[in-house]
């Protein structure tokens, strides 16, 4: 594994084990052996994910680095662990117990279920729900984001190089292009947007605009 760590790999996995059966001190305990597995490959997806991240704090020594330490780090290596522990043994009460622990730590709402790309980063992500949407690589989510569904449970389709800023809204049948930009307390439902554009402002009175190549500042 090419990923520097603050810490060694084992012993993230101790670290983590111990805060799952603090936070969730119920008669199913979780034994570090058995979590073991999952955490190394849920750190190999860290590294894949970081290595093409183009942000501070995320290389040291020229290689993608992972600190326990790093909120956003850490939440980015809990949606990938919950996900792996869901989809490799369908242990549901761990998977969960990731999930929620995600959830009070980083005030995250990324289910398990979810498939997040293998290229995302979070930035301090407080009060963000991620819906059942079709993610693509190239994601950028800021805090107070929210992701959903229409009624009829009818949720967005992203295309590479999205960026939802803080407290934007992402709701219903939206179909984005690529080099997509959401900003800053803005709003879309059930819109198609093309290749390249940014919107502004709140649903139904929103602009489209042309977008700036402002990605190329977060991934590789």
């Amino acid at each position: 594994m090419n990923l520097e760590t603050s810490i060694s790999s084992e012993e993230i996995n101790l670290y983590l084990t111990k805060q799952l059966n603090c936070f969730f001190p119920d008669n199913q305990e979780i034994k570090s052996n058995d979590l073991f597995p999952f955490v190394q490959l849920a750190l190999d997806k860290v590294e894949y994910c970081f290595m093409h991240v183009n942000l501070p704090y995320y290389k040291k020594n020229n290689l993608p680095y992972f600190n326990h330490l790093n909120s956003d780090h850490f939440c980015i290596f809990l949606c990938f662990l919950a996900r792996v522990v869901f989809v490799e043994s369908n242990n549901l009460d761990t998977a969960s117990k990731i999930f929620l622990l995600n959830k009070q730590l980083f005030g995250i709402d990324a289910f398990y279920e979810i498939e997040l790309p293998d290229i995302f980063i979070v930035v301090h992500p407080i009060g963000t729900i991620l819906g059942r949407a079709d993610y693509k690589n190239g994601l950028v989510i800021y805090q107070g984001v929210t992701v959903g569904a229409t009624t009829e449970g009818i949720y967005p389709v992203f295309s590479e190089n999205t960026i939802l800023y803080s407290n934007s809204s992402l709701i219903g049948k939206c179909k984005l292009g690529k080099n997509f930009t959401l900003g800053a307390n803005s709003s879309l439902f059930n819109a198609i947007i093309e290749d390249n554009m940014t919107v502004v402002g709140t649903y139904p009175k929103h602009r489209v605009l042309k977008s700036k190549n402002i990605i190329k500042h977060y991934f590789i």
